[in-house]
């Protein structure tokens, strides 16, 4: 009676905190793949910093030496060893101050429209270092300040997203299966925990539904949970039944009086 009784609560409440408790973990783990996928491409511009700070190191130099940008023989060169030589970076390119190719490795390979978000980049930050994702592509840009103070240019590395995204995908894999197994572990834990908890509800309930059926409060096994509510249960009940002895008994004299003036 009591299983029957409360599965109807245990069937909508087991589920409810399932569903929370799901949506808490996906939430989290979200949040971690999002997190990793963002130090990995951290990690990958950082690398294309370290070589981005050697070609202004070099175009510094030869700007010292009067050469302007278009004039420095040797950049083709820089750019295409600099990028061989990279595990990460694919191509890069160097931009003047409007966002023309001075040089690049593949001047096709960056778009006119990329070209235009990265520029906007650089000149809306103060930093000598930006960095901007757009569609498969990773591009770390380096801003380049001449003698006078003004930038003469900028360089343009860019990666494919393909370095890293595999590895964020098995990462977000492994969390999934682990957050998987926290799920089942906390659904196999909520049943016992649900009943615990409403323990004291389930034997208020039985002891007055047997109450109701007609049984004396007195003699019903007591859950120490609810021992101090039984009690005044039963003194309850026992001021009910004191009432309606009282009341039967003043009917019954109701009623003999009624039939000796009757007579």
């Amino acid at each position: 009676m009591q299983g029957s009784t409360f599965w109807e609560v245990y069937s909508k409440v087991i589920p409810a905190v399932c569903v929370v408790v799901a949506a808490m973990l996906a939430m989290q783990g979200g949040l971690s793949t999002l997190k990793f996928k963002s130090t990995a491409a951290q990690a990958t511009a950082s690398q294309m910093q370290v070589v981005g700070s050697t070609i202004e190191a070099s175009i510094l130099r030869w700007e010292q030496l009067g050469l302007g940008m278009g004039e420095m023989e040797r950049l083709p060169e820089l750019i295409s060893i600099a990028a061989s030589q990279s595990i990460a970076i694919d191509h890069i390119m160097i931009l003047d101050p409007v966002g023309g190719v001075v040089q690049a490795t593949d001047e096709l390979a960056v778009s006119h429209v990329d070209r235009g978000a990265l520029l906007r980049r650089v000149l809306s930050v103060n930093d000598v270092e930006s960095v901007i994702e757009r569609n498969d592509w990773i591009y770390a840009a380096r801003r380049i300040t001449g003698s006078t103070g003004a930038m003469i240019g900028v360089v343009v590395m860019a990666a494919p997203t393909s370095l890293y995204v595999p590895q964020v995908a098995a990462l977000s894999k492994n969390i999934g299966w682990t957050y998987v197994m926290i799920l089942f572990f906390v659904s196999a834990l909520v049943l016992p925990i649900v009943i615990y908890q409403f323990r004291g509800f389930t034997a208020l309930y039985m002891v007055l539904h047997n109450v109701r059926t007609g049984q004396d409060p007195a003699q019903l096994a007591v859950n120490p949970d609810i021992a101090g509510v039984v009690s005044q249960l039963r003194a309850g009940h026992q001021l009910d039944q004191d009432v309606r002895t009282q009341a039967d008994a003043l009917a019954q004299g109701m009623a003999k009086g009624s039939r000796h003036a009757q007579e």
